[in-house]
């Protein structure tokens, strides 16, 4: 059972990895900044790319961001900061999830403890969530594409 529940979890976060990759290819470049009443949408995506890579891990002290993370980047506060570029974000996302099925395979997912302290939830549960954020984070992009006459974003299964 185990092993379905791993497969599952790299099954999901492949898939729901390929669906901000899919938003992203499909932003035209005057999109990727534009102001507006949501966060711009290169902080969308690189949020949620950088969180799905962040919550992956066993614990909060194990991660090791991005070498071009930075400070404040995957706040989606108005940012003043430059834009990653697409091809930037694409990278990082190959990154993570060339990364994906070592770094699933070696989380303890019995355990009770999240490895974040402000998620009060088991390690799976934990997994699952963070999976779930990385869609909501999709949801968001399709809808700004789609509001701009683009068509939406391709839902991996």
């Amino acid at each position: 059972m185990e092993q379905a529940i791993r497969a599952a979890l790299k099954s999901q976060y492949r898939a729901a990895f390929e669906t901000v990759r899919d938003a992203i290819e499909q932003c035209p470049d005057g999109l990727w900044t534009e102001p507006g009443a949501m966060p711009q949408f290169w902080q969308i995506a690189y949020h949620a790319v950088f969180f799905g890579h962040f919550y992956m891990v066993q614990r909060e002290q194990a991660f090791k961001p991005w070498h071009k993370h930075r400070r404040g980047a995957p706040s989606l506060e108005p940012d003043r900061q430059p834009a990653y570029s697409k091809a930037e974000l694409l990278g990082y996302l190959g990154e993570v999830l060339a990364s994906l099925d070592a770094t699933i395979d070696s989380l303890d997912l019995a355990t009770s403890d999240s490895g974040f302290h402000w998620y009060k939830v088991p390690k799976l549960d934990h997994e699952i969530l963070s999976i779930r954020h990385i869609m909501a984070h999709a949801g968001q992009l399709d809808a700004l594409l789609r509001t701009h006459g683009l068509g939406g974003v391709e839902w991996h299964a």
